[in-house]
């Protein structure tokens, strides 16, 4: 059997595969941590195809745009002691340098539909070992909650006595997300800065705060950026490393606006009319060298902007997200998407300043109250959600 993925085809391992799988699985931050020990050449990883990888329902992850073999995920029958009763278990494994694409999560999909929709299981089961927490993100992100820990087991060929923490999905969790979502419980990433231009506050973390912990059944996780040229896009990628969303927008405040713009042009470009809150002030300088001139929002900018407005929150399309700290964050999570992370969606939303920012401002500056920008940022995330489960 063959599956395929957006980014993956899964087809069985062939003894051709060798050494690219020693080149993965040589790398001792791999092997031990999945269960087993690191490779010692290619004829090993050859007598492990032989014997280990060749069982049925087990595959080599190949993406497709390069033909490369970057991990391996399987099924087998559980041999958890509390409750599991020979039910399905998935295995995986991913080469170091993939970490962090979503590649895992992706192709947990295709084997989970075969488990419950082909091998009419009720429950699948998923397990990681003490101190990888990677591992325990990837199940929590398709839906798995955790059910036991063993104490004192062994495993294949993990050396030593292991302590293993069990999580379980049920058929039917499986199927609700797959209604609700159109594939798995979303993650998403939201962004807001700190203050700066002397300002004490900034509406555009402060909004993100007043943000529920679910939107629509998807978990939000909140990060504050500095308003800091490159520092905050650094931040940011190490916050998409961290939770490995599917859906990331980043807000940040625009002063004047009268309601929330959803950005639709991020471009490679430093301007700066003011110091960041490092005293930086860049001049023409590109946020990365030889990258493209401009990328276009992943957003459903139209449809967030009616949805916002119908929600009664001004809303409004914007051209351009200027040339400060906001454009190069939004050019640095643009580029991440069109060079590493294609599934990952993404975009950008400014935010006027709050009620208590535009009391201090001369009359008729516009302002909002942080619940309504909230408001607003939710209907934003429902609507791009709703886009995302339709593809």
């Amino acid at each position: 059997m063959q599956l395929e993925t957006t980014r993956l085809l899964l087809r069985p391992w062939r003894e051709d595969d060798a050494e690219e799988l020693y080149r993965l699985a040589c790398d001792p931050k791999v092997g031990p941590i999945a269960g087993w020990p690191v490779h010692t050449s290619a004829e090993n990883s050859r007598e492990i195809i032989r014997t280990v990888l060749s069982k049925p329902e087990t595959y080599a992850l190949v993406l497709k745009q390069t033909g490369a073999v970057v991990g391996s995920i399987g099924e087998f029958s559980s041999d958890a002691q509390f409750g599991a009763n020979g039910e399905p278990e998935l295995g995986y494994w991913l080469g170091s340098e993939y970490w962090g694409r979503g590649l895992i999560c992706e192709a947990m999909q295709p084997m989970l539909a075969h488990c419950f929709e082909e091998l009419g299981a009720e429950r699948v089961w998923c397990s990681h070992f003490e101190g990888n927490g990677n591992s325990r993100r990837v199940q929590e992100k398709c839906g798995f909650l955790y059910h036991h820990t063993e104490h004192d087991t062994r495993w294949l060929a993990a050396s030593g006595r292991q302590i293993l923490h069990y999580s379980c999905l049920t058929r039917a969790r499986f199927d609700a997300a797959c209604m609700d979502m159109g594939k798995h419980p979303y993650k998403i990433l939201l962004t807001g800065f700190d203050p700066f231009g002397g300002e004490t506050t900034n509406p555009a973390f402060e909004a993100v705060k007043l943000l529920p912990e679910t939107v629509c059944g998807a978990r939000i996780v909140k990060k504050e950026l500095p308003t800091v040229f490159q520092t905050a896009g650094g931040v940011l990628l190490a916050a998409i490393r961290e939770a490995e969303p599917d859906l990331v927008i980043c807000v940040g405040q625009a002063g004047g606006a009268s309601g929330l713009l959803i950005e639709r042009v991020a471009v490679n470009l430093r301007d700066a009319r003011i110091a960041d809150n490092a005293g930086n002030t860049p001049c023409d300088v590109p946020v990365v060298p030889g990258g493209p001139a401009a990328y276009f929002t992943g957003l459903p900018a139209k449809a967030i902007v009616s949805a916002v407005r119908a929600a009664g929150v001004p809303a409004y399309l914007s051209q351009s997200a200027g040339s400060f700290v906001c454009n190069d964050v939004f050019y640095t999570l643009m580029h991440l998407i069109e060079t590493a992370h294609p599934s990952l969606v993404g975009g950008f939303i400014h935010v006027p300043y709050c009620f208590a920012q535009a009391a201090g401002k001369p009359a008729g500056t516009p302002g909002m109250e942080l619940e309504t920008i909230a408001k607003g940022l939710c209907c934003a995330v429902g609507q791009t959600l709703q886009a995302m489960a339709k593809k």
